[in-house]
């Protein structure tokens, strides 16, 4: 009979640390966005659980195709904590998952935005044509830029918090004999 291993810590660590991009990424929006809190909320929660399947899908595609050695070593980290890898090998992960989720965050965005937009455009059909053309050329100016600086400072802010929070994890569980010489 197969039994499935369901490694708890490993979920339940990545709901502290979905959490806690989640809340930086929202105020990063609702700082640099320029729109109401709820909004943000909405966006960070959106942007982050979709970035966070696709994130989880290509290692479990990715996963298929590595060597034993490497599948061992990935296999200890997620299941036992045991980080016995190469230092480089993480720091170039780190960056590849950086620009990726900044990517697919970007991409997101524009798509949650343009779906939402098509419920905008009943109300603004009110508006007089000339208001409405003053503005949309704006947006078309200022806008991309913007969401784009925006998306990448969340992202940064909040990769920089679970890295903090990471380092803590391992200060904490490391002993203090061996931390220090």
């Amino acid at each position: 009979m197969n039994s499935a291993v369901v490694p708890l810590q490993a979920i339940a660590f990545q709901i502290v640390l979905l959490l806690t991009a989640i809340a930086v990424e929202a105020f990063t929006f609702y700082q640099r966005l320029d729109i109401s809190r709820k909004k943000s909320v909405e966006y960070a929660v959106s942007l982050n659980l979709l970035s966070t399947v696709v994130g989880w899908l290509a290692f479990f595609n990715l996963q298929l195709v590595l060597s034993p050695n490497l599948k061992r070593q990935l296999l200890e980290v997620i299941f036992f904590d045991r980080w016995d890898s190469n230092i480089v090998l993480v720091i170039l992960i780190a960056f590849v998952t950086f620009f990726a989720s900044f990517l697919i965050k970007l991409q997101a965005l524009n798509l949650l935005q343009l779906l939402l937009k098509e419920g905008k455009e009943e109300v603004s059909q009110q508006k007089s044509r000339r208001y409405k053309s003053l503005i949309r050329s704006r947006d078309d100016v200022l806008e991309p830029p913007k969401q784009a600086n925006a998306i990448l400072m969340a992202n940064a802010f909040s990769y920089s918090a679970i890295l903090l929070i990471l380092l803590l994890r391992i200060l904490l569980q490391t002993n203090p004999t061996e931390v220090l010489p």
